[in-house]
């Protein structure tokens, strides 16, 4: 792989990334918090001194690795049918963003780089010969190769926070974290299925040249079998994603008549299965994700901003900026297999 390697790991202690909190940063900026700030900022520095990134604004700061791979997930509180609810806790963005996000489920290969990239792959193996007898020749062994290229994909989202909800609610930072994070990882995922490789967009799964394709009219087990005999065989085990109305047809269709759904316990013919609202409610995409790489460029950006607007200012709002750069690769398209307009 061309381009320089990087990571935005810094070796922050378990205690440190107890304390670091995206929430906090956020409320420290707007108060201009000079002591809370100096903690942030000296690990800000410590990421860019590592991916070779520069702040695109004056408060703005480039969060660790450590950080925001971090899984966390929120608590539920166990009450009377119908009266569960969530328990305040401090999930942190990586909580949110991963909660969220059908990518980070999947098995991905992952890269962090600061450059473009270009990765090789075989696109023909190496032939073998078993030699019958001394005279015997073995066969032309050459390989095809080719190159996939990857280049910086800029997804941002902006929140603002007011200043009276800032004032009621002490949590208020911590929620529209959670909030932006979740957009962020929905506007990634959404292009890893289905972006349509312009305007600033990853080329999606859907879109891909080359990839296994099944008619979805009517689609039946035989055409759902045949997706799935495209992605296996492979180093990993296929994957299945799924629109939501995709999921309902499958949970009714049977394999044969009278028999099991297609979609049975939460899984189609025993693959991990992810239903999920970033795939076109009609389409169904198999895929083994160990043949996929997601390609992180540099670091996660926040830039808060309390005045980010001359209407922010008059209301006293917070301006909150999230930036990700992000692209994939896949190595073998025919591998990928897909179905749209599914009935």
């Amino acid at each position: 792989m061309q381009g320089m390697n990087t990571t935005a790991h810094v070796g922050l202690t378990a205690r440190q990334l107890d304390r670091y909190s995206l929430a906090e940063l956020i409320a420290a900026t707007a108060r201009d918090d000079a002591k809370a700030l100096g903690f942030y900022r000296e690990v800000s520095d410590a990421v860019a001194a590592r991916t070779g990134q520069q702040p695109s604004a004056f408060h703005s700061f480039f969060l660790p690795a450590e950080y925001t791979e971090r899984y966390t997930r929120d608590m539920t509180a166990a009450g009377v049918s119908g009266s569960n609810f969530l328990v305040g806790q401090a999930t942190g963005f990586a909580g949110a963003l991963r909660a969220a996000s059908i990518t980070a489920r999947l098995p991905l290969r992952r890269a962090t780089l600061a450059a473009n990239a270009s990765v090789v792959v075989a696109a023909t193996q190496p032939t073998s010969t078993w030699l019958s007898e001394e005279t015997a020749s073995i066969g032309d062994a050459a390989m095809a190769f080719s190159s996939r290229a990857a280049t910086p994909k800029v997804v941002a989202t902006t929140a603002f926070l007011s200043k009276q909800l800032d004032l009621q609610a002490p949590g208020a930072a911590a929620f529209i974290e959670a909030q932006a994070a979740a957009a962020l990882a929905q506007a990634i995922d959404k292009a890893f299925v289905s972006g349509t490789g312009s305007n600033g967009e990853p080329t999606g799964l859907l879109a891909l040249s080359g990839t296994t394709s099944q008619s979805g009219a009517s689609i039946d087990y035989s055409g759902v079998a045949t997706l799935i005999g495209a992605a296996e065989g492979y180093a990993g085990t296929p994957h299945v994603l799924l629109g939501k109305d995709t999921a309902k047809l499958l949970r009714q269709r049977p394999k044969t008549t009278g028999g099991t759904p297609i979609f049975d316990g939460g899984t189609v013919d025993g693959l991990p299965t992810i239903v999920s609202r970033a795939v076109p409610d009609n389409a169904m995409v198999v895929l083994d994700p160990t043949l996929v790489t997601e390609v992180q460029f540099g670091a996660l950006e926040v830039v808060v901003a309390p005045l980010a607007s001359p209407s922010a200012f008059r209301t006293g709002a917070i301006g909150i900026r999230l930036i990700a750069m992000v692209d994939f690769l896949v190595d073998h398209a025919a591998a990928v297999a897909v179905a749209a307009n599914i009935t």
